[in-house]
Order: structure tokens, then C-alpha cells, then sequence
């Protein structure tokens, strides 16, 4: 939280009688600090036919919350904020050493920023999923490559599984993108997820306890059908009716298997997210997907209340006494605040028709129930949590979110053009305004449209920073013309990492980029790849002298070049890196500019 301290100077006067002839003493000054937040939101700014307006100024915004004016810190394009500044700070080159170790000493070189490059990863969310529209999301995808895609562009493609799986690192290369879009298969090693199907099985399920309970009965079914799970419906110790226990015992290891699909969705999304922090500047992800469940507990609620209605069940009791923690909605909040820090949007593309909320189409409208009447629709809620999982995540990182299977290619490219006319914009808000209210933002220009969250946040805290170095092998021929292979080696101290436990094994998930730069900005390769760092020792019992070492590869003609190294981790805890000037000759590198 970044706060900022503004002076309101008060001058008190004093008057003096005319006999004293000595100089009047100094005006006191009375100083009233009153501290700020800065806050940052992400705005999105196009004309009336929705292309993206690229050249508004700071003076052309004005700032509200909750009826009260704020003071503008910045307004600037998203894609190249803080661009230069950040190269020059944090790009200065490693020192050169001679044979004997003593540190070389020469002129600092002028390498320039290269220009920003859209960054795209298309992502596709088959374990969220049925797996009938996979096809359409890869044929649109297929299609904005073939027609929209261009050299400047860098794109890649990540299916999700247990883990982000790079079936495509981000490339300038159209041909590559489309052979793997082509041969990229979406229907095998996925399951189908129908989450309208498995609320109609909680449905049933939890209409077993009113039955039974009516007939006097025992038997209830438990989630996946066939296990006894109400016993013989004994009544409750809290006074609760049976058949309201027996569904509570129902509804608990649906919730219970919901939570855990979210929460693994969820990680995925994280990691995904860590790892682009890696790469500098703005990426966007566009993700296919039918939503993550946000809120199980709701969902088996209202299923519960769309067979016993109000008048039998007492809705906030049943809430409490489920007895089930919303981790979910904790974690989505915390996906936001990661893909903000690491300057990732996320653009989704949900492709599911009405039908999906179950309205009078819906089988289970015609059994005996009183759902109508009360409002309460499982299905509805389930849509509306899935749905609302994915606009609520664009909607934060300063992306959109699309419904709906019609013109999807034209939306895919909506999204990817939604790159520019994308702006960060900063504000001051009094700390003590805990609750500020709606957030209002007005452009002077006639024409333009801007769409934003309507609550900002506080900037989150940084990542801290980790100690890496650089080293460079000796290059090999590729056989490739006069290319060499230029072996990069990255070394970071283990104590640096943020291990985390996972089944007895400590580790995390990194992100690694490597851009290589001419001295006049040009890009000439870049390489990004996941890894992970694991080891058995606990993290306080390991050499705090062992470092984690990975290897970069790049393909590099002769010339000078600077090298710039950035790592991250999966939960955006830590972020490293470093610089070195290297002159690549035949069969040899020496450090610096061709000195």
C-alpha cells in the first residue's frame, strides 16, 4: 500500500504593539498531513464502432468515487508504461571481469529500449469444460492467426490440465502458431465437466431425503448415487428436521469436490499468471473456458431450497452449519491481485448458450416443487457462478469478458485488439476512506467509450527482489549458416526461492525470460519456459550458498548484443533480474559493446 503525505499550511498572524522596536518574532506554522492511497485502475478506452482510442491525455480524464473528486497521479498507455524508464534501471550490464579477476572499467553503453510487441497467449480450459465446443474455440483461435496475426505479434498457446501446459511458447512466427493450433487436440486426456448435469444429480439426490422422509423411509443417496448416506434419518441435535440433515449429509461432498476442482482451476490460473510476470510489460490472455464454480456452499444451498422451500428449511442456518469454507472466492481475489501486479489482462470467452441457466426447458422444472415461486434455481446459480468467476476476472485485470458461441472469431480478435487503447490510470484516495463508493471516470473527447472496473484497489505490494547472475558458455556451431548456440546460464540462491510444501517435496514453479537486444532496440530472439524448482530438504536446512542453475539456449548470429534475464515464481512472491553485455564472435563471446 503506497501512501502519500499532502501539507495544508495554515499561517497564523500575530499583531504586536507599536512600542516594541525589536524585529516581530518568525510566523508560526501549523502542518496538517493528511495521507493518501494511491489506487490504480485499468481503463479501456474505444470509439463508438468499439475500435481502440490510443492517444488520450491525461488532461482529458476526470476521477470520482462515490461522488467525490480525486486527484490524478498518472494516465498512461498500458503497453509501454514506465517502458524506459524500467530498462534503463534495471537493465544496466553486469560487470566484466579479465583472466585474473579484477573488474574491467569502461563507459556505461547505450543500448535502447526495444519497442513494445503485443504478447498473446491463447489459453484453453478443458478440464472447466464440455468437450463439444472445443472445437470452436480452436477454429476461431485458428482463424484469427491465419488472418489477423502479424510479425510484431507474439503468441503462444497453453492448454490447462493439472498445470499449464506450453503446447506453443510465445513466438513471432505465424507459420509455428498455426501448425500447433492445427495438430493441438482438445478432446483427449480431458474429461467433460457439465456442471448443469451435476446439480440435476444433487437435484435428485437431495429430493431422496423429502421423499423418504414422507414415506417414512431410510434411504438417501450420497454424491455419485448409491451410498447411504442419511442411515435412517435420526433427528437432529440442533432441532433440525430430518430430511434437512439428511440433505446437508447429501450436499457436503458435492460442495466438498466443487471447492477442490475450483481451488485446482484456480491454482492453475496463478501459475500461468506467475510465470508471465517473467516476461516485461503488458500480456494479454485470452481464455476459453465454462467458468469456475465460485461459491459451492450457495450453490448446494439453493439446490436445498429449490426442493424443501423456505417454510421447511431455515436458509441461514443451513449456511452456517454446512460447515464449508468459500476458499474459492478467497483464491479468485488473490488470482486478481496477482495478474494486476504482474501486468496480465485476461480476456474470456464463455460459449455457452441461455439454455445453461435452466430455464422451462429444463427436465426438472416439471417435479413438484415450489422453486418457481421462490426464485431459487440451482441451475441458474450455477451459471451465474461460473459465469460470473470468468467476467469478474476480466473485469479486474483490465480485460472483458465475451458470452456466447456467435461471431466468435470476431471476438477473439476484439480481444486481441483490445491490446492498445488500454491505460493505467493512478489516483489519490484519503486512507480514511474506507468505504469510497462507485468509481465514476468521464473523458472530455466526444466519441470515446471507456470501460473499467467500478471499484478500484490499492496498488499491490511489489514482489521482492531476488539476487540473480548471469554467466555465458562457449558458444557451438548450429549448422545453420553462421549461426552459434550461445549456452545462457541463470543462477539464483535457493534461500531466495519461496519453497512451499507439497507432499513432503519443497518447491515452486518459476517463469524464465530471456530477450537478446542490437544496441539500437531491436529484438533479436527471446526465450521464455516454465521449470520447477524442488527439493526434499527443508527450506531451513539447505546450504544457503546452493544455488538453482537453468540453462537458456539461444540461436545467435555474430554481433553485439545485450542480454536480459527476468525470473519469477508461480505466486508472484519474488521476481529477479540482470543484464550483461556480450560481443559474440566465431566460436567465442567477450564481454562488452565490440570493445
Amino acid at each position: 500500500m503506497t501512501r502519500v503525505a499532502g501539507l495544508a499550511t495554515l499561517l497564523l498572524l500575530f499583531a504586536f504593539p507599536a512600542r516594541f522596536s525589536a524585529a516581530p518574532p518568525a510566523q508560526p506554522t501549523l502542518v496538517e498531513k493528511v495521507e493518501v492511497i494511491l489506487v490504480e485502475t485499468l481503463v479501456r478506452a474505444t470509439d463508438r464502432k468499439g475500435n481502440p482510442v490510443t492517444d488520450l491525455k491525461p488532461e482529458e480524464i476526470q476521477v470520482e468515487e462515490g461522488g467525490d473528486p480525486r486527484r490524478l497521479a498518472y494516465f498512461e498507455p498500458f503497453l509501454s508504461r514506465g517502458h524506459e524508464a524500467a530498462q534503463a534501471e534495471s537493465t544496466r550490464a553486469a560487470p566484466l571481469y579479465d583472466a585474473g579477476g579484477q573488474q574491467v572499467a569502461r563507459g556505461e553503453a547505450t543500448v535502447l529500449p526495444p519497442r513494445p510487441s503485443r504478447r498473446i497467449v491463447l489459453a484453453f480450459d478443458v478440464v472447466n469444460s464440455k468437450i463439444r465446443v472445443r472445437n470452436a474455440w480452436k477454429g476461431a483461435a485458428l482463424d484469427w492467426v491465419k488472418t489477423s496475426m502479424t510479425a510484431d505479434d507474439r503468441v503462444g498457446i497453453v492448454v490447462f490440465r493439472t498445470v499449464p501446459e506450453w503446447i506453443q511458447r510465445m513466438t513471432n512466427d505465424p507459420a509455428a502458431v498455426r501448425s500447433a493450433l492445427e495438430t493441438l487436440d482438445l478432446e483427449g486426456r480431458a474429461p467433460q465437466r457439465d456442471r448443469r448435469a451435476e446439480v440435476s444429480h444433487l437435484f435428485r439426490d437431495v429430493s431422496s431425503c423429502a421423499e423418504a422422509s414422507e414415506a417414512g423411509g431410510s434411504h438417501a443417496t450420497g454424491a455419485g448415487g448409491g451410498e447411504d448416506v442419511a442411515g435412517d434419518l435420526r433427528g437432529s441435535a440442533r432441532g433440525r428436521s430430518e430430511e434437512i440433515d439428511c440433505a446437508i449429509a447429501i450436499a457436503e461432498p458435492y460442495v466438498a469436490q466443487w471447492n477442490t476442482e475450483s481451488l485446482e482451476s484456480i491454482g492453475v490460473l496463478r501459475t500461468l499468471t506467475g510465470q508471465l510476470a517473467a516476461v516485461p510489460g503488458r500480456k494479454e490472455v485470452i481464455l476459453f473456458s465454462d467458468g469456475i464454480l465460485a461459491d459451492s456452499p450457495s450453490l448446494a444451498v439453493n439446490t436445498m431450497l429449490a426442493v424443501f422451500g423456505v417454510n421447511r428449511m431455515d436458509v441461514s442456518a443451513v449456511t452456517s452449519d454446512i460447515g464449508l469454507q468459500r476458499d474459492a472466492l478467497d483464491e479468485l481475489t488473490k488470482l486478481q491481485e496477482s495478474a494486476r501486479a504482474a501486468g496480465v489482462a485476461y480476456f474470456t470467452l464463455d460459449t455457452r448458450t441461455g439454455a445453461e441457466r435452466g430455464y422451462h426447458d429444463t427436465v426438472e422444472f416439471d417435479r413438484p416443487v415450489n422453486f418457481k415461486a421462490l426464485g431459487a434455481n440451482p441451475w441458474a446459480e450455477a451459471y451465474d457462478s461460473t459465469s460470473g468467476s470468468l467476467s469478474t476476472l476480466a473485469d479486474a485485470t483490465g480485460g472483458r469478458s465475451f458470452q456466447g458461441a456467435a461471431e466468435l472469431t470476431e471476438k477473439v480478435a476484439r480481444a486481441a485488439d483490445s491490446y492498445f487503447g488500454t491505460y493505467a490510470l493512478g489516483f489519490y484516495r484519503p486512507e480514511e476512506d474506507l468505504s469510497p463508493g462507485k468509481l465514476k471516470i468521464r473523458v472530455k473527447r466526444s466519441g470515446v467509450e471507456l470501460a473499467y472496473a467500478k471499484k478500484a484497489r490499492p496498488l499491490p505490494a511489489p514482489p521482492r527482489t531476488a539476487r540473480l547472475e548471469l554467466s555465458i558458455r562457449k558458444p557451438e556451431p548450429t549448422g545453420a549458416g553462421n549461426r552459434q548456440r550461445l549456452p545462457v546460464v541463470l543462477d539464483v540462491p535457493l534461500a531466495d526461492l519461496p519453497m512451499r510444501n507439497a507432499s513432503g517435496t519443497y518447491g515452486c514453479q518459476l517463469g524464465i525470460f530471456v530477450q537478446v537486444l542490437r544496441p539500437d532496440g531491436l529484438v533479436v530472439t527471446e526465450a521464455f519456459q516454465d521449470v520447477t524448482a524442488a527439493m526434499e530438504e527443508r527450506p531451513k536446512e539447505r546450504d544457503p550458498s546452493t544455488t538453482y542453475r537453468a540453462l537458456v539456449n539461444l540461436d545467435l548470429e555474430p554481433g553485439a548484443y545485450r542480454l536480459r534475464a527476468r525470473l519469477s515464481d508461480d505466486r508472484q512472491v519474488m521476481i529477479a533480474e540482470r543484464a550483461i553485455d556480450l560481443t559474440l564472435g566465431v566460436g567465442e563471446v567477450r564481454g562488452g559493446l565490440g570493445q
